[in-house]
């Protein structure tokens, strides 16, 4: 990295090793060569998210670029300018099905579909709770579910018909009021960062509960997880800090 390089906004492990998303393009730190490599010169917007969809695609956010679809095998790029929302994409996610869904918080929708026939992203109109949110974070879980984070708004279930299902209000729950990140290992439960601390979602029982709460100034901001290690929630503050969060809970 040089100087140029301020900031760390996106980690995402893939089999080469470590996509790196930052202010000025993705990199991958691979693990033959303990080197940093920019994936692609034509990449100049912050990175803000990663995702993995099955045929050796990363599909790669961006804040002003759209996404990208960069194909680890070919090494291909192909970009999606998402000019209608000023490029600026939150997050995309792929699902249980291998479909891509894409957030935003710009334009006249929160959330597009990738239409793989003709290769396009589509606004997938909401209903029920919500038409419109400002999303955060999104899920899919193992059962094929999706699930969104909100600033303010709470937790979202995203159903099959297009409809928003509520499952915990971020002003009422006084528990979620900005969700940074969702978790899930299994179909029981969901692990919530936000700014009021770790939440857990029981998803079976609709119940939640604070895992561990956060004074300010700081704030739960992302998780991570490596197989037979303990998960890792990252903290914002000055300096930052680091939870571990056992099975056991």
């Amino acid at each position: 990295f040089t100087t140029v390089d301020q900031f760390v906004s996106a980690l995402t492990a893939c089999e080469e090793g470590l996509l790196v998303g930052c202010n000025n393009g993705a990199y991958l730190f691979s693990n033959a060569t303990d080197q940093f490599q920019k994936l692609s010169d034509k990449i100049t917007a912050p990175v803000l998210n990663f995702s993995l969809d099955g045929d050796q695609n990363v599909w790669i956010s961006t804040s002003g670029q759209g996404v990208f679809r960069y194909n680890r095998t070919t090494h291909e790029l192909h970009q999606y300018p998402m000019k209608n929302i000023q490029g600026k994409v939150k997050c995309t996610l792929v699902d249980a099905n291998n479909q891509v869904w894409m957030l935003c918080n710009q334009g006249e929708a929160s959330i597009y579909h990738l239409n793989k026939s003709t290769d396009q992203f589509e606004a997938f109109p909401l209903k029920g709770d919500a038409t419109m949110f400002h999303g955060m974070a999104m899920l899919a879980t193992p059962d094929g579910n999706v699930y969104v984070g909100t600033w303010e708004n709470g937790l979202y279930k995203l159903n099959a018909d297009g409809s928003a299902e509520q499952l915990i209000s971020g002003t009422l729950s006084n528990a979620v009021h900005h969700i940074h990140q969702l978790y899930c290992n299994d179909n029981k439960s969901l692990l919530i960062a936000s700014d009021d601390g770790l939440v857990q979602y029981d998803i079976q029982n609709r119940i939640w509960r604070m895992l561990s709460e956060v004074n300010n100034p700081s704030r739960s901001t992302f998780l991570t997880y490596k197989r037979n290690y303990p998960r890792k929630i990252g903290v914002h503050k000055h300096p930052p800090f680091l939870f571990e969060i056992y099975k056991s809970y």
